[in-house]
């Protein structure tokens, strides 16, 4: 009865535990912007709380006796009740708000501190207190309770799968917390059951050893510090036999090696150490996948399902002990999983190959963190150091975390995840201490070595992990080091030599294929091996270096941002942004005459590119505002003065004109823009037109409003950023990118509102005047707005919700039209815009009472177009109001319906497509601030 109600308490604990962790990130998400980074922050924080909890456990197992640690934690598994919906809805974070415009993690931990800590600490505690309980409780697996770590881990598997398939189609945010607070309770039941089970001494106690005591001190009266816990465990190095955990009755009895006893400071590091590279890994994999390879959607699900799965089967004792055969098998296997991920990382696989690089990458990572935990498993103490154990294991994952998601984001490079896979090499179990090479080399410098060597093998034989002959750790070092570089020098000599620029793949397939392969046979030392792949890596990293021509590399919480200059044959030089892996925009220079600035034949600086283009559908809609339609987004459209100042100047010409109306006109209609990228909406923007941005990320900003610095300066001092004060002011040169600066020379009111697009719209607005970074989005004031946040392929999916287009249109003049950029590899966004707009009709109200009945239209150009100078295709779609107020009060069609006409230089490509439709309906794909399914709409 034990096994099963330990068991099941253990898995329920696990699957709420994990449960919780994606619907807290789901929570926050809106709050921080929506990017990967947000589920980085959580996991740092879920871990640092683990943390807390093992050691609460440690603490209460060592420090108190038995019936006091029931007590205690009796207590303490009640108190998150006083958070779970006595006084209000549970995790409820409506009230909470970042701080706009700076780095959020402290903001973000701060909340999860207040909102999940204390449910989730609790919970945290259960799984390895719960183990300790058991080795009390006399069943014949007591002895070796760590297997209980793998029902634990199933079950948080188990919730990772469930809650992206079942939880999340099904239910909304409130019911996903009304289901976990259940489930809460539900382990608060079996957790008293498991107290009582052991609180008294067990009728039949377990016993081991032949010559042990047939009747033990009872285990609830045991003193802290005795070992009643160690039933069958003796210093004897011979291994004993128990029953397997979780088999048949009929299952034979298998042979289990005892845990060693012996706890130093080097074993407890070794333990951190062995916990913190896979915890490392399984994020920077995550990371390197959506910014180096390709930004597949809820990729992070397979790495955590993996690593999950790690646990289950290194601890598993049934079918098979798997630190026995299987973990040997698992140590041989990892180096060639290693040489073929990094040898397609080297040969850009991704590129043509994305699931092949995918799948190379994902099985390196399971091979290592198999080894990794196989370790782990393999020198798991008794149970007298059983909360110290998990202990270390946590301090080791909560470091890995705490690297990936708070110090690396602070290096420009994504280093972390080659960092992690050296770590992991060096780590490796040391199968020989010296080898045939060191024997042959130590026969070398003294013949005597040699010599004994032969002698020891007409004896009585040698072992095979000995240090045989002269043979000294000296030598075995300096081999060590050696063989290494050599690896390294021949890794960047093949490189040269097969390097080809029509074929630079066979020169990756020589220069580092050949190099892995050579190291896969020094897998016997794990210094010499871990030495040869980290060469490897860096003499890659080095020739990527070199022909790396960004002119900028930075990195933030929002993730890896490059700048670099391109040319274009036609037309001359332009800086391009890549966030990720998108192209974010780009923004041809200006002419290095100053008498061709301003020629629309001449200068292209203005040049409206990427998505943003003219015959693009955002082009479209912004045609409708230009007075000049024949040489739109060029320069003498501007040539012109404000309409409010011909309202003052005609009066005193004696003309008869409506004064008063043309005064209180705008020159342009105001339109906003959620996504700065690079500014090119900017480049519609005309003098006294107000064009706002909501922008979240501030290294964005930067690009496209501070001086930028001297690039050979950069190169000269090898450094990825420089203040200004390093550089001097004479190497400063203009923005990277020069929309925003050019829109404001023209008198245009730009303003960029940092923060996340929501929270700083619902601000009260502040005009250009009293504070150009400040305030809120004004109420029924923009005629266009275009949303395109969406970095890297990431959905922040708050954006597009019900609540947000609502929003939006609130914001929007009544005629106004939205413009939502779709545009996607791997998500059919159409769906939902469409299925919102659908959903507010004529019975949802904006703030002033009038019917929000909304037209979706999809917009999709095809390049090539007349000129096609930067253009990208691109898929939009448009919502505006199915009708308006006319002149007499009365509901009229939107004229929106008949301007959105096909550009005259868009031309079908191979005669496919329409330009403009009107996406289908369906009902099912509309998206709330508290529900949404991504995995319901991908492609």
């Amino acid at each position: 009865m034990a096994l099963p109600l330990y068991a099941a308490t253990l898995f329920v604990s696990a699957f709420i535990l994990f449960l919780v962790q994606p619907m807290i990130g789901k929570m926050i998400l809106p709050k921080l912007g929506g990017t990967p980074q947000v589920w980085n922050t959580c996991m740092v924080f879920f871990q640092t709380i683990l943390l807390a909890g093992y050691a609460y456990t440690h603490f209460v197992s060592t420090r108190l006796k038995l019936r006091q640690q029931l007590l205690v934690h009796g207590i303490l598994i009640l108190l998150p009740f006083l958070v779970l919906g006595v006084l209000r809805e549970p995790f409820d974070l409506q009230g909470w708000t970042p701080d706009l415009g700076v780095n959020p993690i402290p903001s973000a931990l701060y909340i999860l501190l207040v909102i999940v800590g204390l449910p989730f600490f609790v919970v945290s505690t259960t799984a390895p207190l719960l183990q300790r309980w058991f080795s009390y409780s006399g069943h014949p697996a007591a002895r070796d309770p760590y297997f209980l770590y793998g029902a634990s881990n199933l079950g948080s598997m188990l919730a990772l799968l469930c809650y992206p398939a079942l939880i999340e189609p099904i239910f909304r945010l409130h019911e996903q917390t009304m289901i976990w607070t259940g489930g809460f309770v539900l382990l608060v039941v079996t957790v008293f059951a498991c107290i009582a089970f052991v609180w008294k001494p067990a009728t039949t106690p377990h016993v081991d050893e032949p010559g042990a005591a047939a009747n033990p001190p009872p285990p609830a009266d045991a003193p802290a510090g005795d070992k009643p816990v160690e039933t069958g465990i003796t210093a004897k190095p011979a291994p004993v036999t128990a029953v397997k955990a979780g088999a048949p009755k009929h299952a034979p009895v298998v042979s289990l090696a005892p845990p060693a006893e012996e706890v130093n400071m080097l074993r407890r590091l070794k333990w951190v150490a062995l916990a913190a590279v896979p915890s490392s890994m399984m994020l920077g994999i995550t990371t390197h996948i959506t910014t180096d390879l390709s930004p597949v959607p809820l990729i992070w699900l397979i790495p955590l399902t993996l690593y999950l799965l790690s646990f289950i089967l290194v601890f598993a004792r049934w079918p098979v002990v798997w630190v026995d055969e299987p973990h040997k098998i698992m140590v041989y296997l990892q180096p060639l999983a290693i040489a073929v991920m990094l040898l397609s990382d080297f040969m850009h696989w991704g590129h043509s190959y994305l699931r092949i690089a995918i799948a190379c990458n994902v099985a390196g990572f399971f091979f290592t963190t198999m080894v990794c935990h196989g370790e782990l498993a393999k020198d798991r103490p008794s149970t007298r150091h059983l909360t110290e154990f998990y202990l270390m294991m946590s301090i080791g994952g909560m470091l890995g975390g705490m690297f990936n998601g708070l110090f690396a984001p602070n290096i420009p490079y994504l280093f972390e995840y080659p960092a992690a896979i050296i770590a992991a090499c060096l780590l490796r179990p040391t199968l020989t201490e010296g080898g045939w090479l060191a024997n042959f080399v130590a026969g070398l410098i003294d013949p005597s070595a040699g010599e004994a060597a032969a002698a020891g093998k007409k004896g009585k034989g040698h072992k095979p992990h000995a240090v045989r002959g002269h043979v000294t750790p000296n030598l075995v070092l300096t081999l060590d080091i050696v063989l290494a570089v050599a690896v390294g020098v021949l890794a960047f000599v093949l490189y040269q030599i097969f390097y080809d620029p029509r074929n630079p793949e066979a020169a990756a397939a020589f220069g580092f294929g050949v190099p892995l392969m050579i190291s896969c046979a020094m897998l016997f030392r794990p210094l010499r091996y871990g030495l040869a792949i980290a060469l490897i890596i860096f003499v890659n990293a080095y020739i990527n270096a070199r022909a790396d021509t960004s002119d900028l590399r930075t990195r933030g919480y929002f993730g890896l941002i490059k700048v670099s200059t391109r040319m274009d044959e036609r037309i001359g030089p332009f800086k391009q942004m890549i966030h990720g892996h998108i192209n974010h925009g780009m923004n041809f220079l200006k002419p290095k005459n100053q008498e061709e600035w301003g020629d629309p034949k001449k200068d292209y600086s203005r040049h409206a590119t990427t998505y943003y283009h003219r015959y693009g559908p955002a082009g479209v809609v912004m045609e409708r505002f230009c007075w000049f339609k024949e040489e739109q987004n060029y320069f003498n459209s501007d040539s012109r003065i404000a309409a409010s100042l011909v309202g003052q100047i005609m009066p005193l010409s004696g003309a008869t004109l409506p004064a008063d109306a043309i005064a209180a006109m705008w020159s342009e209609p105001p339109f906003a823009t959620i996504g700065l990228g690079t500014g090119t909406m900017a480049s519609y923007a005309r003098p006294y037109q107000h064009c706002h941005y909501y922008e979240i990320d501030n290294l964005v900003k930067r690009l496209s409003l501070e001086k930028s610095w001297d690039v050979s300066e950069r190169l000269r001092r090898n450094l990825p950023q420089l203040t200004y004060e390093e550089v001097g002011e004479k190497n400063l040169r203009a923005p990277h990118f020069t929309y925003l600066r050019d829109a404001l020379s023209r008198g245009a009111h730009v303003q960029v509102l940092m923060g996340d697009a929501r929270l700083r719209m619902a601000l009260p607005y502040k005009s250009h005047y009293e504070d150009p970074e400040m305030g809120g989005g004004p109420m029924d004031f923009y005629h266009m707005m275009v949303v395109d946040a969406f970095s890297s392929d990431a959905i922040p999916a708050h954006l597009i919700t019900k609540q947000a287009i609502a929003m939006y249109m609130d914001r929007l003049t009544e005629d106004g039209c939205l413009c939502v950029h779709t545009s996607n590899r791997f998500v059919d966004l159409v769906k939902v815009v469409a299925d919102v707009a659908s959903s507010l009709d004529e019975t949802v109200l904006d703030y002033q009472g009038r019917p929000l009945q909304l037209v979706a239209r999809r917009g999709h150009d095809n390049a090539p177009f007349k000129g096609n100078v930067g253009h990208f295709t691109s898929e939009w779609v448009m919502v505006y109001r199915k009708t308006v107020t006319g002149p007499d009060g009365k509901r009229i069609p939107n004229p929106w319906g008949t301007n959105l006409r096909e550009p005259a230089g868009w031309r079908r490509a191979g005669g496919q497509g329409q330009y403009w439709e009107t996406p289908p309906v369906y009902g099912r794909y509309v998206w709330t601030d508290d529900f949404y399914n991504i995995l319901g709409v991908l492609r």
